[in-house]
Parts: structure tokens; sequence; C-alpha cells
């Protein structure tokens, strides 16, 4: 069994799910009494969103490198982003490390594919509805991929940020959110990918009454997958 360390902290209202879930699936996995040794590493989300939105990729590489670093030398054997968003840096992220990666992505659209899903909507923070990173390897797994625009896409990026990043979860935004997702049940999309941690907070609160994919729980069961290979 591998120790485990977990960049989280981007942000904390998933950083708690993400530890229980760990922790209880290898106790589960291990059929008796026990928890696994693992380490947080505790970065700022709105340094990440701050980062991402600016398109500062290079430095949003270097903040995460520097975390995966020091989650190494707390003697962590595999490691994984607790964040949709900063997977935008992943690849670059998995050339540098010295120890082994888990993708949120990778498990996401693993998980599509198995489910035999043709069209998905992704919803996230801004850069991961807008860039390609999520996106192509669902495309080039042969799914049509939808996403917000205008108004609605800038609207969940906010709700991301100035709400749910800070634990407020509010009635009329989780009606607006079951509303964005009929919308695109309208336009023929077989499931809901919640490509932030931190959707699961909204869609929780209500029957989207599509398939959802959270990619917080698929992250979460392919690193008990990873701490126990």
């Amino acid at each position: 069994m591998r120790k485990f360390g977990l960049i989280g902290g981007c942000g904390p209202e998933s950083t708690v799910p993400y530890y229980l879930g760990i922790v209880n699936g290898v106790r589960e996995r291990v059929g008796e009494p026990f928890f696994p040794n693992m380490t947080i590493e505790s970065l700022s989300c709105f340094d990440v969103m701050r980062m991402a939105d600016g398109g500062d990729l290079e430095g949003l590489a270097e903040y995460f490198a520097a975390g995966i670093e020091r989650l190494h030398a707390a003697g962590c054997e595999v490691a994984a982003l607790g964040c949709n968003m900063g997977h935008i840096v992943f690849g670059e992220l998995e050339r540098r490390s010295p120890i082994p990666l888990v993708s949120i992505v990778d498990a996401t659209r693993d998980e599509a594919v198995r489910c035999g899903f043709k069209s998905v909507m992704l919803l996230g923070t801004v850069p991961t509805m807008r860039e390609a990173y999520f996106k192509a390897p669902l495309a080039k797994a042969g799914m049509l991929v939808l996403t917000p625009g205008g108004e609605d896409r800038a609207w969940l990026g906010r709700v991301i940020a100035e709400e749910l990043e800070l634990g407020i979860v509010r009635d009329e935004t989780v009606d607006r959110f079951a509303r964005l997702v009929a919308d695109g049940a309208e336009h023929g999309v077989d499931a809901v990918i919640l490509g932030c941690t931190e959707l699961p907070m909204l869609a929780g609160q209500v029957d989207l009454g599509l398939p959802v994919l959270d990619t917080l729980q698929l992250h979460v069961n392919a690193i008990v997958d990873a701490i126990m290979a």
C-alpha cells in the first residue's frame, strides 16, 4: 500500500470529502478497521483561480509543482490534485513530478466511456468550460461536449468563486443551476459532468433529471485504486 499525498485547499469545501472518501474507501477495501497514511498539502483556491483565469499557466504549474515536491519530501508515493481546474497544467506536472499523479480527467472520461454516453454537458469554472484540457479527451473518446456560454458561463464561474468556495449554498443558485442542466437536457445531452469539485454542493440539493458524473467521487475511486496498487 502506497502513502498518498493530496493537493487540497482548492477548495476547502471539497478537501474534506476527498479526505473522508479516500480513508473510508481504503478501509472498505481492506475489510477491517484501518485508515491509510496520507498527507494533505493545502493550497489556496483563490491563487489557483487567479492564475488560471489570467492565463498564467507557467505560474500555476510552478505553484502546484512546489506542492507536489513537498508531498514527495513527506514520503508520499502517489499524489493527486483535488481540483479540476488545476488539471489545465496536469501534463506539465506529470512530466515534472517525482511520483505518479492520478488524473481526475482520465477517471471521468473512463467512466463516461464505460456508461456509453455520447453527449455530455461539462460544468465548472470558466477555464474548465472554456479550455480544451477536459473537453479534448472526452471528444477523442467520441463524445460531444456541450458547455454553457455567455452569461450562464460567467454566472457559474462567479457562483463557484464567491459562494461555493466559501461554503455558501443559496436556494436561488440551486434553482438556476437546475435550469442550466435542464437546458442541456433539452439539447440532448446524456449526462452532466460536475467539472468542479464544489458543484456537488448544488447538485446534491435537487434532482437534475440526468445521470451525473461526480468528478470528485470518480477521482476518489481512482485514488483508492492507486493507493492499493
